[in-house]
């Protein structure tokens, strides 16, 4: 009853051009999901809230929810998807989610070297944000780079 009701505010909103109040609660929702693990559900409200973004031509968040979507994409294998919001996140001002998801990318392609310089500079930018899964993540940039870098 919940969610029907959390998505009927939503839609009102947007047929109302609440747009910026809607975006926000899709982006929200799809933390919630992603946060409960529900990959699918987080996938759709991000799907939406950009869908919302295209709609309405406001550009809150955009970068935001694309580079989260991009990783959902990743982990699910999903590279063409991913790719199709690369394009956009690499000409943004560089933040450590962004450079995140391009260094996540640069690693399933093969690009190791390039996956460990992104993650570096990710690093480099996300102070106290930079977490142990990160930090993972760039250890295993490392090794796969091998000795050379």
């Amino acid at each position: 009853a919940a969610q029907a009701r959390i998505a009927r505010v939503l839609e009102q909103a947007i047929q109302g051009d609440l747009h910026e109040p809607a975006i926000e609660a899709l982006e929200r929702q799809g933390d919630v999901h992603q946060l409960r693990q529900e990959t699918q559900r987080a996938t759709a409200a991000y799907e939406r809230a950009l869908a919302v973004i295209a709609q309405s031509g406001i550009n809150a968040a955009r970068a935001s929810i694309a580079g989260k979507l991009a990783a959902l994409y990743l982990d699910a294998n999903q590279v063409v998807e991913a790719e199709s919001l690369l394009g956009y996140l690499i000409e943004q001002e560089p933040s450590a989610q962004t450079l995140t998801v391009r260094a996540q990318h640069a690693a399933i392609t093969g690009d190791h070297a390039a996956a460990l310089e992104l993650m570096g500079k990710a690093k480099a930018l996300a102070g106290a944000s930079w977490t142990a899964d990160d930090q993972l993540s760039l250890e295993r940039y490392a090794t796969a780079a091998g000795p050379a870098q």
